[in-house]
C-alpha cells in the first residue's frame, strides 16, 4: 500500500476488557487509540507510547479516480467515524471498496465490518454488503458506488446505523440510512430520505437525479436519547417552491430535505420518521445550499437545560445563518408558527449574517456555571458563546462572548469539544480544531464578553472536520496528512505519533550507527525523494528510513547502536515534497512494518 494515510474518521480512545501483552491478548486495562484511514487500514496504538500494537487493511479501498471529483484522494475507504460496542470489544466500520477484482463505480459498494478490537479478526456474519431497495420506497435502490458514508456511526437498540449522501456532492445527493444487526450482520433497514411520487426519479449515476436530503452532517453522528429513537438532519434538495405544504411535526412528508427528523426504530430494527422540523423560509434558499444538513443535532443535558414545560432540548444549526432551539419531543413541523413561521422555541440569527455565515458539524454545550453553547461559523473570525436562561419558564440562549481570531474560519473546521476536571466549576475548556489555526483552546466561562485563549503548542498537521479526543490526561488528533498526534504532560513537550505510511508506522528519529549505518541492506538517493518513494523501494523489508532530504535506506533490522533522539534532528524537508520530513544529517526518520 503506497501513500501517506488520510484520516477523515475521528480516532477512538478505548480501554478494552482485555489487552495485549507480548503480542497476545491478556487481562488488563491498557488504553488504546484506534484509527481507520481512507485506505481502509485500521491501526491499534498504545495510547501512552504510540506503538502500533496491531494493524490490518480490511479491504481494498475505492479509487478516487472512479469519481468525477477530487475531494478525498487517492482513495476512499472509511470516512465516517467507527463505533465500538464495549460489551463485546467489537469495532464496527462502514468501508467503501469493490465487490471483486473489477474497479469502477458500478462495481463498488459499502461493506459493514465488525472486528475484534485486539486481534482485528472479523466477527461471524460480517462483512455485510449495504444494498437493495429502500424500505419506504421499493422503486429506489441503493448503489454504494455513487454515495459517501460521512456521519459517525451509532448503535441504537442493537442496530449499527450509518448515514449516506452524494459522492462528491454531485446532483444525486439522495440521503440514505442503513442499519445492520450488531450480532448477526443482517441488513435490517434501508431508508431513503426522498421517497414517493413527489420525489424526483432516481438513476444510477452521479448526475442522474434522485433528489436531495443528503445525510452527511459534516461527519457528526446521530444523537439518541432513548433506545427507540434517534435524530438526523437532511441536506438541501430541489423542492424550492411554494408547493411544499405546511404540516404538523407528527406528519412528516415524504421529502425530508432540509429537515431535522426524529426517527423511530422498532423492535425489528426498521426505521421510520415520526416527527420533523423544517425552517419556514426553506423554499427561498433556492440553489444556494443554505440548509441545515451541514450540521448535526446537539441534544442538551436535561438535568441542566430545560424549561417549565419543556424537558428535552436540542440545538440545530446549518448554513442558513440561524441557530434553532427545539423541543426534542415536539420538533415543530413546517410553518406551524404565527403567520406561517417556525414553531420552535427560539431562532437566533448568527451575527455577521451579511457575510456567508455557515455552520459545519454542530454546536457544543457546557452544562456547568449557568450553561453555555459554543460554535465557530465559517466566514467569521470568531468563536461564539451563548448563555442559557429562562423567561417565564421558557428556555432561551443569548450571545455573551466571542473571540477575535487572526483569520476567518474555513470549511473544514471541527466541532467544539468541552472538557472539565472531574466536573469542577472553573475548569471548563473549549477545544476547537481549525484548518488554519490548528488546535485552539479557551476558558469555557467568558470574561468581560471574551473567551479567554489558552496557550498550547502549535499543531503540526491538517485536521479537516476533526475534533480532539481524550484519554488518560492526553489529547489526540488525527489529520488528513497521515498523523495521529498526541498532546500530553511530558515535560511540557508535544508527543507525536508520526505519519503512518501504508503498512509502516513511524518509529522516531535515529542516529546513524558506526560502522555500516542504521539500515544497511539497500540504499538509494533521489532528487524526487519522499517518504512514499522510500516506502515503495523498501516494501520487501521490515524497516525503511529517509535521511538528509534525498537518501533512502532499507533493512530487516535496525542496527543495535542506532540511538533514538528528539525529532528536531530529523527536520530536513524531503527533496520531492517539502511538506514531508526526510531525516537530517546523519539522522534517519525510521519506519517499521
Amino acid at each position: 500500500m503506497n501513500g501517506t494515510q488520510i484520516f477523515m474518521a475521528k480516532p477512538l480512545v478505548y480501554t478494552p476488557r482485555t489487552r495485549f501483552t507480548n503480542g497476545k491478548p491478556a487481562s488488563g486495562d491498557k488504553q488504546l487509540v484506534i484509527a481507520i484511514s481512507e485506505s481502509n487500514w485500521i491501526y491499534v496504538l498504545d495510547a501512552k507510547s504510540g506503538d502500533v500494537i496491531n494493524s490490518r487493511q480490511i479491504r481494498k479501498p475505492y479509487q478516487a479516480s472512479d469519481l468525477p471529483c477530487a475531494d478525498i484522494t487517492p482513495a476512499i475507504g472509511v470516512t465516517g467515524t467507527p463505533v465500538i460496542d464495549p460489551a463485546t470489544d467489537t469495532i464496527y466500520a462502514f468501508a467503501k471498496g469493490y465487490s471483486g477484482n473489477a474497479t469502477g463505480w458500478m462495481n463498488a459498494g459499502y461493506f459493514v465490518h465488525a472486528l475484534d478490537i485486539l486481534t482485528l479478526e472479523e466477527r461471524s456474519g460480517f462483512p455485510t454488503t449495504v444494498g437493495g431497495p429502500a424500505d419506504n420506497d421499493p422503486e429506489r435502490y441503493f448503489n454504494g458506488g455513487i454515495h459517501l458514508q460521512r456521519p459517525a456511526l451509532k448503535i441504537v437498540n442493537g442496530i449499527v446505523l450509518g448515514g449516506f449522501g452524494g459522492g462528491c456532492g454531485e446532483f444525486n445527493q439522495t440521503g440514505w440510512i442503513a442499519g445492520v444487526d450488531t450480532q448477526t450482520g443482517t441488513l435490517k433497514t434501508l431508508f431513503v430520505t426522498e421517497s414517493g411520487p413527489e420525489a424526483p426519479a432516481i438513476g444510477q449515476g452521479f448526475y442522474t437525479g434522485g433528489g436531495g436530503g443528503s445525510v452527511w452532517q459534516a461527519g457528526i453522528g446521530f444523537p439518541s436519547d432513548r433506545k427507540d429513537r434517534f435524530f438526523f438532519v437532511g441536506g438541501n434538495g430541489i423542492a424550492f417552491n411554494a408547493t411544499m405544504k405546511p404540516s404538523a411535526g407528527n406528519a412528516p412528508p415524504s421529502l425530508l430535505e432540509g429537515c431535522v427528523v426524529n426517527m423511530k426504530i422498532d423492535s425489528s430494527g426498521k426505521i421510520s420518521p415520526q416527527d420533523y422540523f423544517r425552517p419556514y423560509n426553506y423554499p427561498s434558499y433556492g440553489s444556494s445550499s443554505r440548509d441545515l444538513g451541514s450540521g448535526g443535532l446537539t441534544i442538551l443535558d436535561p438535568n441542566y437545560f430545560s424549561g417549565k414545560n419543556v424537558k428535552r432540548l436540542a440545538i440545530a444549526a446549518g448554513k442558513n445563518g440561524f441557530i434553532y432551539l427545539v423541543d426534542l419531543d415536539n420538533l415543530g413541523g413546517y410553518r406551524q408558527g404565527v403567520n406561517g413561521t417556525d414553531a420552535v422555541l427560539q431562532a437566533l440569527a448568527i451575527p455577521g449574517i451579511s457575510t456567508k455565515v455557515l455552520i459545519y458539524g454542530s454546536t457544543a454545550s457546557y452544562p456547568l456555571e449557568g450553561g453555555y453553547i459554543y460554535l465557530k461559523p465559517v466566514g467569521l473570525r470568531t468563536v461564539l458563546a451563548y448563555k442559557f436562561g429562562q423567561k417565564d419558564g421558557m428556555p432561551f440562549f443569548s450571545l455573551v462572548a466571542q473571540t477575535n481570531e487572526s483569520v476567518p474560519t474555513n470549511v473544514g473546521v471541527g466541532v467544539p469539544i468541552i472538557t472539565s476536571y472531574q466536573g469542577q466549576p472553573g475548569t471548563g475548556i473549549v477545544w476547537i480544531l481549525d484548518l488554519i489555526l490548528g488546535l485552539t483552546a479557551y476558558k469555557a466561562v467568558p470574561e468581560n464578553g471574551n473567551l479567554v485563549s489558552i496557550s498550547i503548542p502549535a499543531l503540526a498537521g491538517r485536521p479537516k472536520f476533526q475534533r480532539p479526543v481524550f484519554g488518560d490526561r492526553r489529547l489526540y488528533v488525527a489529520t488528513t496528512d497521515g498523523q495521529i498526534i498526541c498532546y500530553g504532560n511530558s515535560k511540557d513537550k508535544l508527543l507525536q505519533v508520526q505519519p503512518i505510511i501504508g503498512a509502516y508506522s513511524h518509529q522516531g528519529c535515529f542516529t546513524e550507527s558506526t560502522p555500516g549505518g542504521a539500515l544497511s541492506q539497500k540504499a538509494l538517493s533521489s532528487d524526487a525523494m519522499t517518504v512514499e518513494v522510500c516506502e515503495e523501494a523498501c516494501r520487501d523489508y521490515i524497516y525503511f528510513g529517509v535521511e538528509y532530504g534525498r537518501e533512502c535506506y532499507c533493512g530487516s533490522s535496525l542496527a543495535p547502536n542506532a540511538t533514538l533522539v528528539d525529532n528536531p534532528f530529523c527536520d530536513v524537508p524531503c527533496a520531492g515534497n517539502s511538506s514531508e520530513r526526510c531525516g537530517g544529517r546523519r539522522h534517519l526518520n525510521v519506519y517499521k512494518k
